[in-house]
């Protein structure tokens, strides 16, 4: 569940995902395939590939995880306990609603709310919108300002900081001249 808290993938891409998709050494995982319900392959939601890159933590787990489990490279990364393609009710009935249970959180809490909670932490953590579509796998960045626009207040707060950055430091834009507001106010 962490895995896709601080990865942000799918249901289904979380199911698919192969050791061979995972990079420790570049600490990235590439998002190719999803697991249907019915266990059929298919491509992603937006039928294209993308790379996601895990924080040191979790490359950490990830690689105990499949060295303790003695994975090869065609071996799915999470398996259901007789080893098989993770089952989505299984999953939900033996481990998620446990474990929510357990954590005195509201029952209603879906799996698919551990995405939301990654691309809610990459834009308060500064994310610009463009990399939080790439990373969550939108088809445009339509889809991630319906869902996550309302997060994004800090751009704009951001926008007027660069601009008093500018006129501080003049030089470290390529020496154009800023204007002093005051001086055009006085001189108007």
């Amino acid at each position: 569940m962490r895995f896709t808290a601080y990865t942000g993938l799918r249901w289904g891409e979380v199911a698919a995902l192969r050791v061979g998709d995972v990079d420790l050494l570049r600490g990235a995982v590439t998002v190719a395939r999803s697991l249907e319900r019915g266990g059929t392959l298919k491509d992603t939601k937006t039928h294209g590939r993308r790379i996601v890159h895990l924080e040191q933590a979790l490359r950490n787990e990830l690689a105990v995880h499949i060295q303790t489990e003695l994975l090869l490279p065609a071996d799915h990364v999470w398996t259901a306990a007789q080893g098989g393609p993770l089952s989505y009710t299984n999953f939900r009935r033996r481990v998620w609603q446990p474990a929510v249970m357990a954590a005195g959180i509201d029952a209603s809490l879906r799996f698919h709310d551990l995405s939301h909670t990654c691309a809610s932490w990459l834009i308060a953590r500064g994310g610009t919108a463009r990399a939080v579509m790439a990373w969550m796998g939108h088809s445009t960045i339509k889809v991630t300002f319906d869902r996550y626009g309302h997060l994004f207040p800090h751009e704009l707060e951001n926008l007027a900081a660069s601009l008093s950055d500018l006129r501080q430091s003049p030089d470290r834009w390529g020496g154009a001249a800023v204007a002093d507001v005051a001086s055009i106010v006085k001189n108007s």
